[in-house]
């Protein structure tokens, strides 16, 4: 609950970070051609940005619980991303872009918005009006079927383009420091 609070207040929520030239040059040249190409999931850079959608948030606030020896998964309610977290203290439905907390698993979660206790527990967790009344929708659609998946990534092919460009872009240019020295290398022992 404190880790879903950090990351609700350290995240402003706003479009996903794209990857910048010195965040990474070829992931970013290549993004001329393949927009996905600038996006990020590493947890670490996506905290250092600030600024996410929900599912960034989620992303951030797993890598947090899973260092903290939490189980944690990623639940999809049919278009809003929240966290799943489960421990010795109990399950938890934790959603860091509203800083919203429901004590249960998704289950509870969605029989909570159904008998009307979810309302209450987001007037007592202090949102106001607009939020509770939008957060109200995204638990109804919920009640249709939300998919769980264990903590990762969104997209593990995203997720390995991501890791290999970031490999290469100093694999590359070490390489072509190497080709342009080497001419310099076997002169001297040619003489």
């Amino acid at each position: 609950v404190t880790l879903n609070a950090l990351v609700h207040e350290s995240m402003a929520h706003g479009p996903s970070p794209r990857l910048l030239l010195t965040d990474n040059w070829l992931a970013w040249l290549l993004g001329a051609l393949w927009s996905d190409a600038r996006t990020t999931q590493d947890p670490v850079r996506l905290a250092g940005k600030g600024v996410g959608l929900c599912s960034d948030t989620v992303i951030v606030l797993g890598e947090l619980a899973n260092a903290a020896g939490f189980e944690f998964a990623m639940v999809d309610l049919q278009g809003h991303v929240v966290g799943q977290s489960k421990s010795a203290f109990g399950s938890w439905i934790l959603d860091p872009s509203y800083g919203v907390c429901v004590e249960g698993g998704i289950r509870q979660f969605v029989g909570a918005a159904e008998d009307g206790t979810l309302e209450e527990i987001l007037r007592g967790q202090g949102h106001d009006e607009q939020t509770v009344q939008a957060y109200l929708k995204i638990a109804r659609r919920a009640e249709t079927g939300a998919v769980t998946r264990p903590m990762g990534v969104l997209s593990p092919r995203l997720a390995r383009v991501e890791s290999t460009l970031a490999a290469l872009s100093w694999v590359l240019p070490l390489a072509l420091i190497f080709m342009a020295l080497l001419p310099r290398v076997s002169l001297r022992f040619r003489s």
